[in-house]
């Protein structure tokens, strides 16, 4: 049987630009653009996780919620299967301290990002 990965991801948000990042090597699809955001573990809600990986990875606390959430994603790799919850998240630029970079949609569309995030880069052509 093949695994089912539930992840949630924040797309940061500021004066028309997302914040995006590289996936670290030894990770599926190492190299490739992403957004901040991580497994959802046992127990933990889209919300919370989300919420813990922005912490973690670019050092803001935020309290999450359900409303925030644009997109879910359901993608099947040949490996396994995922399935994406995508929260809309408006920061401000100045507050992030993760290794990255701000992009405008016109950016987004010429990175090699994973392709289970085409209906999202897709969808940010119409929020920013």
């Amino acid at each position: 049987m093949r695994p089912k990965i539930k992840v949630a991801a924040a797309i940061l948000k500021d004066c028309g630009k997302v914040w995006i990042q590289r996936r670290e090597t030894g990770k599926h699809l190492a190299g490739y653009w992403e957004f901040p955001g991580g497994k959802i573990k046992t127990n933990a809600t889209p919300e919370q996780t989300v919420s813990r990986e922005i912490k973690e990875e670019v050092g803001i606390n935020l309290k999450v919620q359900p409303q925030q959430m644009i997109l879910l994603q359901k993608y099947s790799y040949p490996d396994r299967d995922v399935t994406i919850y995508f929260f809309l998240i408006c920061v401000h630029a100045e507050t992030i301290q993760g290794i990255g970079r701000w992009v405008t949609h016109d950016q987004l569309r010429h990175l090699k990002f994973p392709d289970a995030n085409r209906a999202i880069i897709k969808k940010l052509k119409e929020l920013l």
